[in-house]
């Protein structure tokens, strides 16, 4: 509109100075006429995609809201099946079987022996292999012996009275048989668990000494020295303290380090000093040094 309105006003500017014709004149009115009509008709193009876009630009808008509240929606259902999974698991403890005590082991009663045990004696005994067990049978009675008869005499055996004897039980007898009496087991002493030895890195090259507790409230202190055993200084020493509760938890830990230069020198000691709080549960404590 504003092309269209610069160019009539130039045309008008052209016929009132007498410039150009009338067919001239007619020529530029038809070319403006017509440039007017392209710009309308642009302008008409324009405003149709401004309004596809923002029709299109509404319709983005309403999709993502609805996402959103789907997603709003989805993520409610969500909360609502965790949570009572999420309860379930802190509020229900684990079970936790009973232990088991182990009971020692007991050795089978020695079945009874029939034979009586020989006194004990201070010197050991060669072993002895024990004896077969004959088991005694029941007498069968002799027969009276037949006088023979010899020619011109007669000769009459004499005949062999069983003596009377004691015949045990046939079970008895077959235990004793089964089970025959052994040596006795000299008990051994049970063996001591010692600590291995330790490299000689920890047990004499540092050492501790002159250590000291110190309560001050409820602060707890641990001083004392870190003394070097051997003939080179010592650039870098590690001093670590673990503190224990009544029942032999661990409370807490307090570290330190020497360094610098010769921390230890050959053959001398540092101090140290391990400052920890919560005095009234600490009742015993281990230092490690390295």
């Amino acid at each position: 509109m504003r092309r269209l309105a610069l160019a009539l006003a130039a045309m008008v500017l052209a016929v009132g100075c007498g410039v150009g014709t009338d067919s001239d004149i007619g020529e530029r009115l038809e070319a403006l006429a017509k440039r007017n009509a392209n710009l309308e008709a642009e302008n008409i193009k324009l405003r149709d995609q401004a309004d596809r876009l923002q029709v299109e630009l509404e319709r983005k808008d309403a999709s993502l809201k609805a996402e959103q509240e789907e997603t709003q929606r989805l993520l409610a259902k969500l909360d609502e099946a965790v949570r009572p999974v999420e309860m379930e698991r802190v509020v229900a403890a684990p079970k936790t079987e009973p232990a088991v005590e182990a009971k020692p082991a007991t050795e089978p009663p020695p079945a009874p022996a029939t034979t009586t045990a020989a006194p004990p004696s201070a010197a050991p005994q060669p072993e002895k292999r024990p004896e077969p067990v004959v088991v005694a049978k029941p007498p069968v009675p002799e027969k009276p012996a037949q006088p023979k008869e010899e020619k011109g005499a007669v000769v009459v055996a004499p005949v062999r009275t069983p003596e009377p004897r004691l015949v045990p039980a046939p079970l008895d007898v077959g235990r004793e048989a089964l089970v025959q009496p052994s040596p006795s087991p000299i008990p051994k002493p049970a063996p001591e668990f010692t600590q291995a030895p330790q490299p000689s890195a920890q047990r004499l090259d540092i050492a501790f000494a002159g250590v000291e507790e110190i309560v001050d409230g409820d602060v707890f202190k641990v001083r004392g020295q870190i003394q070097n055993n051997t003939p080179d200084p010592i650039r870098e020493v590690a001093i670590m303290a673990t503190f224990y509760d009544v029942a032999g938890k661990p409370v807490c830990s307090q570290s330190t380090m020497l360094r610098g230069g010769a921390a230890i020198a050959a053959r001398r000691a540092e101090p140290f000093e391990l400052t920890v709080t919560d005095a009234s549960r600490i009742r015993r404590y281990k230092l490690r040094a390295h």
